[in-house]
């Protein structure tokens, strides 16, 4: 079995903005149209809109709420190394870039592939093999990959320590 989804610390939902602005819109053309004291029947049909709307960030919604504790480990990951670009905005500190993470979770192994995504330091993700072994508490080696732009690694499961969420004194 497996179990594969993406993980972008930028937009971890993958939302499409334009598609959920236009279900809002959408959904207030229909009350307009349709003006009633029946508000219940309205309500449910504008949280269907825009459920249908972004169906994709549900499905997102539902694997990052399965594959918690992975995702946990992955955000430990960013925080430890400078997988992150920050700028200073007039709200303050914002991430400008972010690494991108492909998952695939197999029943004895997990295959994460790393995209830089325009990160300065993009010759880090090169040597992660150490930190993704020490936060996800398994053996890690580096796969042959024939792509330029992302690195591989494989995190071999033990039958007895299945990832385990632990807090890591990282920060």
């Amino acid at each position: 079995m497996t179990d594969s989804f993406e993980f972008n610390p930028l937009n971890p939902l993958n939302l499409h903005y334009g598609r959920l602005a236009l279900s809002v819109i959408i959904g207030m053309l229909i009350d307009l149209a349709t003006y009633s004291h029946l508000w219940g029947i309205f309500g449910v049909t504008w949280i269907l809109i825009i459920i249908f709307a972004n169906y994709q960030s549900m499905i997102q919604f539902v694997k990052l709420t399965i594959n918690h504790e992975l995702v946990y480990k992955l955000q430990l990951l960013i925080n430890s190394d400078n997988l992150e670009d920050h700028r200073m905005t007039s709200y303050g500190r914002e991430v400008a870039h972010s690494v991108i993470f492909q998952i695939k979770n197999y029943a004895n192994h997990i295959r994460l592939t790393i995209f830089p995504n325009g990160i300065k330091n993009s010759r880090i993700i090169d040597d992660l093999a150490n930190d993704i072994s020490r936060i996800f508490n398994a053996e890690v080696e580096k796969a042959p990959n024939s792509r330029y732009d992302s690195v591989t690694y494989i995190v071999k499961k033990c039958p007895t320590n299945i990832l385990d969420v632990t807090h890591h004194e990282l920060f």
